[in-house]
């Protein structure tokens, strides 16, 4: 099969805007032949059409140029559906960095075109050329009438990208022929995510306005009195800015001994190990610092109508990531996620994988240690509480009155289970006991002393034994390979390099969840494009958090949509935990929450 290089030229894109109109369209052919065709030419219909139907398409930033073909052309929608099914289309610029990311290189790297075939093939692509904004004044010029500059512009751009194809395919065969090892088995699944998540961007958050407004009068108002006060405590100077050095000086006197070059460090994890009383004057500053930090970049993301964040869909472990705003990670208190809302008459679906985590690392033992018992498997798919046994452990009574008590909202175990649950998540990664006490702080709220950190360990392994063999095979990689090692995951072949013994741990399972939640995102995408006796169909993904789908209905229609939405996410993720009964939560709601 033919494999094809694709780039459009388009007005620029702006987020009211994402998918501007087509200027022009070039194609690059193995030999070294290419073409540019403008869009109002005949012939360019045809020729995409057919590429899409029977050829391999390679593209630099494939969700940004299907798009466009399918605001140019909807009929070829479905076209480009099917030839990401079939694994026919290549995105190279993805491809860059799962080799980058291979390789132990991580993804910080720039990956426009120009610095990717500046590296991988030697190749000038200059994206500081006027040109590259320019097309717009090209839409109904001919391009036998163009500059000469602008076609070398638009041809350059599929012929560097054809080349940065067969560098990668090369680095692939000398890898697959001397190890044996495909360092880009993963990159169908990836760029099926990757589309996905371009028409999460392309569809957007509505934003509710009001709630904004009034969110944002609520901490200015506490702004302005936590100001006065500090103010008067000369920590605050007249023109609003901080005094960090009086501030440092005044951290020092509490005790602090982490020092940077400018004192005494006032890292929110360095406050919080001095305990200080509530109502101390550096929480009170570090409050004024937060809300500062808050205005200026969640209340200034929540100051359009429509969000349309932009997603990576790759980054070291195997997750997305997401920018402009960072979607994935606005505030959980707060009143923050509230401000997200959808279109009048219609309604948000909202449905998580109950712990994602926790599941892909009881298969990654049931896989890395066969026929071995995992205790935490088998609580997992009975259905049961793994926070809620470690818990009753920790109080030394039965699970059962445990969660008998819970249930009832007892107040004690409540606040144990809550204690438990930085035991579930942070020792499977190696996590040591002092990491793990900051942690244990800083993600639950939860204070540990350093003898309870080592009881809540001990107690976790007796309880889940399976993990001395899981930190076991991890240090016996570091003993044989030294500081760095190579983890490939067990169900996508996805491979990553350079990994410290803590990454090591975690990349394992926190990769399978990611590749588990993305093929449920690309099958919910499909239902909701292609097939038309779905419940999905007619709907649109509006938001991925990680083990999260968030999507926008028509009210009427909510119900049936919800009970596929979950059984979807349920039926691909069990197909990466074949071993696990898979569960999510879900509900109907006119705004966002968690």
């Amino acid at each position: 099969m033919e494999r094809v290089a694709f780039d459009t030229e388009t007005w620029m894109a702006t987020p009211q805007e994402p998918t501007p109109p087509l200027v022009s369209a070039a194609f690059a052919w193995d030999g070294g032949s290419s073409e540019l065709l403008h869009h109002t030419d005949p012939a360019l219909e045809g020729l995409v059409e057919e590429l899409l139907r029977h050829h391999e398409l390679t593209l630099f930033n494939a969700p940004y140029d299907m798009a466009i073909v399918g605001n140019m052309w909807p009929h070829m929608i479905p076209l480009i559906f099917q030839a990401l099914k079939e694994g026919r289309v290549i995105e190279t610029r993805t491809r860059e960095r799962m080799l980058d990311i291979a390789f132990g290189l991580g993804t910080k790297r720039k990956y426009n075109l120009g610095t990717v075939a500046g590296r991988r093939v030697g190749r000038e692509v200059d994206k500081s050329d006027p040109w590259r904004k320019k097309f717009k004044e090209l839409h109904n010029i001919p391009i036998r009438r163009w500059p000469k500059d602008a076609i070398y512009y638009a041809l350059n751009d599929a012929e560097a990208t054809f080349e940065v194809d067969r560098a990668q395919e090369q680095v692939r065969d000398e890898v697959l022929d001397e190890d044996g090892v495909d360092l880009l088995v993963d990159q169908d699944n990836q760029a099926r995510a990757d589309w996905s998540l371009a028409l999460q961007s392309q569809f957007g958050i509505v934003v509710r306005q009001q709630a904004v407004k009034a969110l944002d009068r609520e901490l200015k108002r506490e702004f302005d009195q936590i100001k006065r006060r500090l103010q008067r405590e000369k920590l605050v100077r007249e023109d609003g800015s901080r005094d960090t050095k009086l501030a440092s000086a005044l951290a020092g006197q509490e005790g602090a001994t982490v020092r940077t070059t400018k004192g005494f460090s006032l890292a929110e994890g360095v406050l919080l190990d001095l305990q200080l009383p509530e109502g101390h004057a550096l929480l009170a500053y570090q409050r004024y610092g937060s809300i500062m930090g808050l205005r200026s970049r969640v209340i200034t993301a929540l100051s359009v109508p429509l969000i349309r964040t932009r997603y990576e869909v790759l980054v070291d472990t195997g997750r997305t990531s997401s920018s402009d705003p960072n979607i994935q990670n606005f505030p959980r208190e707060g009143g923050y996620r509230e401000c997200l809302g959808c279109e009048e008459g219609n309604v948000l679906i909202v449905s998580d994988y109950n712990g994602a985590e926790m599941v892909t690392h009881a298969q990654d033992c049931l896989d890395l240690f066969p026929g071995k018992p995992c205790k935490l498997a088998e609580i997992l798919n009975a259905g049961e509480d793994a926070h809620g046994y470690l818990g009753a452990d920790v109080m030394k009574i039965p699970y059962e009155q445990f969660m008998k008590r819970y249930e009832a909202k007892d107040p004690v175990v409540k606040k144990v289970r809550q204690g438990a649950k930085p035991g579930s998540f942070g020792f499977p990664v190696g996590m040591g006991i002092n990491r793990f006490i900051q942690y244990s702080k800083q993600d639950y709220g939860v204070e540990v002393t350093e003898s309870e950190a080592k009881r809540l360990r001990q107690l976790w392994l007796r309880r889940y034994p399976e993990n001395r063999r899981y930190l076991e095979y991890h240090r016996r990689l570091f003993a044989k390979r030294g500081d760095k090692v190579i983890i490939k995951q067990l169900w996508s072949g996805r491979v990553r390099g350079g990994c410290s013994y803590t990454e090591a741990c975690n990349t394992r399972f926190q990769g399978r969840a990611a590749d588990g939640a993305k093929k449920a995102m690309w099958r919910i995408a499909w239902n909701q494009w292609m097939e038309p006796e779905s419940a999905l169909f007619g709907t649109r993904q509006i938001m991925f958090g990680h083990d999260e789908n968030v999507l926008e209905s028509p009210e009427e229609q909510a119900e049936a949509a919800r009970a596929e939405l979950d059984e979807v996410m349920t039926e691909e993720f069990e197909v990466v935990c074949p071993d696990m009964k898979v569960r999510t939560t879900s509900f109907i709601t006119d705004r966002y929450r968690k």
